[in-house]
């Protein structure tokens, strides 16, 4: 009869320890999604950064062309030329 209640009481440990593993190893996990979704909000803020300046990149040498293509028009008086080059 002894051995059964030591066997009874070593199988609560056993279930015990398991639970208290299970619950350790969900909080490592859980600690660990949250670093990496924050590490994922910060990469997707730097790369919205990276996308804002190239497109404002992009529009000033749209503007750079534009203003070219005025002084070129300016200065050719619309040869057909010059409407070629323009239209290249």
């Amino acid at each position: 009869m002894e051995s059964i209640v030591s066997l009874h009481e070593q199988a609560c440990c056993l279930s015990n320890l398991s639970s208290q593993n299970s619950v350790c190893m969900s909080i490592k996990l859980l600690t660990k999604e949250k670093i990496l979704l924050e590490e994922r909000e910060k990469l997707q803020k730097e790369i919205a950064a990276i996308e804002a300046k190239r497109n404002e990149d992009n529009n000033n040498l749209v503007i750079g062309n534009s203003n070219r293509a005025g002084n070129h028009l300016s200065l050719h008086s619309l040869s057909p030329q010059a409407t070629l080059h323009l239209l290249q």
